[in-house]
C-alpha cells in the first residue's frame, strides 16, 4: 500500500501526532455504525523536522517506536482532551472526523457485500454481530482531516492506565449497544406513519424487505443506547449541503435505486429521531448534541 505524505501536518508544541478513533460497525449491507468518544491521541516523541526524514521518532506516531524514548502516558492524550485544546475549533474538526469516517465506510458496502456473499453464501444473517475498528487519523495544518488506515484488531491493552479506562468504558457502552432484547415493531411502526407524515415522503411502505425491516428493528433496539455514541451511518444531516453530499456520494458509488431509497428513509428516519431527542423524548445521541451546537438554529434544533 502506498499512500501520499501529508506535508503539513496538524503540529502541537511543533510535535507530529495522530488519532486511533474508535467504532462499532453493526451491519455492513447496508451499513450502520458508531463511533465512541473514547479514543486518543498519539505523539511523535521528539519534535517533527522536516530536514530529517531518517528520524522515526520525529515522523512515526506509534507508540511501540516511541515508548523507548518516553513513556506510554507522556506520548498519548485523551481524545476529549485533544477537542478541548483545539477550543471553539473542537467540535467542527470531530464533525469532519465523524463525517469522513461514515463516508469512507459507506464507500466499502458494496465490497462487503460481495465478499460476505462469496464467502457465506446467500441468505446469510448473523443478528447482535460487530466489529470493533481502530480507525487511525491525521490533521493538515488547516485541521482537515485524512485518514490513514483501518485496524480490524484494534490493541486494547495498554501500559497507560488512563487508556485502559477508556477500553473498559468502550467495551461497557459496546454491550449496552448491543445486548438489548426489548420488542421495538410498534415503535418501529409508529415511527415510520410520523416520518410520512412530517417528512413529506410516501406512506406506504410495502416496498421494505425482510431485510430491510430487520435493519430498522435492530436500529430502533441500539436507538436505546445511544447516549455515549456518535452515529456514523445513517448520519445526522442538519442542511440541504450536507444531504445533496451524501446523496451525490450514494450516485458516485452507483448504489441500486432501491438501496438510494431505502437511504432517503434512513435519514428521514434519523431526524425524526434527533426530533424526539431535542424535545426530550429520549436521550440524544452525542452526534445529535454535538450537531445543535454547531447548528443552534436548524429545525432539528429547535424545541
Amino acid at each position: 500500500l502506498v499512500q501520499p505524505y501529508l506535508q503539513n501536518p496538524y503540529l502541537i508544541e511543533n510535535r507530529k501526532f495522530d488519532m486511533r478513533i474508535h467504532i462499532i460497525v453493526t451491519s455492513v449491507t447496508p451499513l450502520r455504525a458508531y463511533l465512541h468518544p473514547r479514543g486518543f491521541v498519539r505523539f511523535a516523541a521528539l519534535q517533527y523536522n522536516k530536514e530529517n526524514a531518517m528520524n522515526k521518532s520525529s515522523y512515526l506516531t506509534n507508540v511501540s517506536v516511541n515508548n523507548k524514548l518516553i513513556p506510554t502516558d507522556k506520548l498519548t492524550w485523551q481524545l476529549h482532551e485533544f477537542i478541548k485544546y483545539l477550543g471553539s475549533s473542537g467540535e467542527k474538526v470531530l464533525a469532519e472526523i465523524v463525517k469522513a469516517i461514515g463516508m469512507m465506510l459507506l464507500t466499502t458496502e458494496k465490497v462487503f457485500a460481495q465478499k460476505y456473499l462469496r464467502k457465506m453464501g446467500a441468505g446469510f444473517k448473523c443478528r447482535n454481530c460487530y466489529q470493533i475498528l481502530g480507525v487511525d487519523v491525521i490533521l493538515d495544518a488547516n485541521l482537515k482531516p485524512y485518514i490513514i488506515e483501518v485496524n480490524g484488531n484494534p490493541t486494547m491493552d495498554f501500559t497507560a492506565e488512563k487508556l485502559n479506562k477508556d477500553a473498559i468504558m468502550l467495551h461497557r457502552d459496546v454491550t449496552k449497544l448491543i445486548h438489548n432484547f426489548k420488542d421495538e415493531s410498534a415503535s418501529l411502526f409508529r415511527q415510520l406513519e410520523t416520518v410520512s407524515e412530517t417528512d413529506e415522503i410516501e406512506n406506504e411502505f410495502s416496498w421494505l424487505s425482510d431485510d430491510m425491516i430487520d435493519y430498522l428493528l435492530m436500529s430502533k433496539k441500539e436507538q436505546q443506547n445511544l447516549e455515549n455514541w456518535y452515529s456514523l451511518y445513517p448520519p445526522t444531516l442538519h442542511t440541504e449541503n450536507e444531504e445533496e453530499e451524501w446523496t451525490a456520494l450514494m450516485r458516485q458509488l452507483d448504489f441500486s435505486s432501491g438501496r438510494e431509497r431505502f437511504h432517503d428513509l434512513l435519514i428521514s428516519l434519523q431526524r425524526q429521531r434527533a426530533r424526539n431527542c431535542v424535545g426530550g423524548k429520549m436521550e440524544c445521541s452525542l452526534d445529535v448534541k454535538y450537531s445543535c451546537r454547531l447548528n443552534p438554529n436548524s429545525e432539528l434544533c429547535s424545541k
